[in-house]
């Protein structure tokens, strides 16, 4: 199973710091779930949380103070489920789009992890030439020699409102995309983003679900189990 930490840096907090932050709340957690929980998927888009002026390509684009607290804190959260429970596999993500100089730049400064994440919406592109830099992303993640996980996906809700039918056309084309591909770059699983629409968040959010908010199937339900 899959089990998510929520946590983020403290931007008021050196990259030690935030290393003994990010190791303590993932030690206590991974050693609450052992054997419970194989894959953690701790905090969540930090690409984002560290600021990106551009396309995210590459580390010159990040705020680099912020990327040092993100740095340690990732560290801390790793090495910290990895002690508490060494058979767990830690998913290190980014938000799609060219934001793989987040982890590149992880890679380059030691940090290693199990899993290689990012996440992809309908107004990205194409995983394989990009909206940006027309790269090819799938590749890019697989260099890391890690397995492949797109732990979020979908179209963009913004774009469509609630279009359960542009949704379905959208995530039926991108489930066979990466059916196809996926050998080719180690993709393992993908992920969509969400099960339930919350009507009460704000924008695009609200309708993201292939159920909604009452556990009735919508059209995007079917689209997830293309064959």
């Amino acid at each position: 199973m899959l089990h998510g930490i929520a946590l983020w840096p403290d931007s008021g907090l050196d990259e030690e710091a935030n290393y003994r932050r990010g190791y303590a709340a993932a030690y206590a957690d991974a050693k609450k779930y052992k054997g419970k929980f194989r894959y953690y998927e701790p905090s969540n888009e930090l690409d984002n949380w560290t600021g990106v002026l551009g396309d995210g390509g590459s580390r010159i684009q990040y705020n680099p103070l912020r990327y040092a607290r993100a740095r340690g804190f990732i560290k801390g959260l790793i090495e910290g489920i990895h002690d508490a429970d060494p058979a767990a596999k830690v998913i290190i993500d980014d938000a799609g789009w060219c934001h793989y100089g987040f982890l590149n730049a992880l890679w380059d400064d030691g940090v290693r992890w199990d899993i290689t994440a990012f996440h992809w919406y309908s107004d990205q592109g194409s995983i394989e030439k990009s909206g940006c830099r027309n790269a090819n992303v799938a590749a890019i993640h697989a260099a890391f020699g890690r397995p492949v996980w797109i732990t979020e996906f979908n179209l963009r809700s913004s774009l469509s409102r609630d279009d359960p039918i542009a949704r379905s056309t959208w995530i039926t084309q991108f489930v066979a995309q990466v059916r196809a591909v996926a050998p080719r770059y180690n993709i393992q699983a993908a992920f969509v983003y969400e099960l339930l629409d919350e009507p009460s968040a704000k924008g695009g959010e609200a309708f993201y679900g292939i159920f909604d908010k009452d556990g009735y199937a919508k059209a995007d339900w079917r689209a997830i189990f293309v064959r």
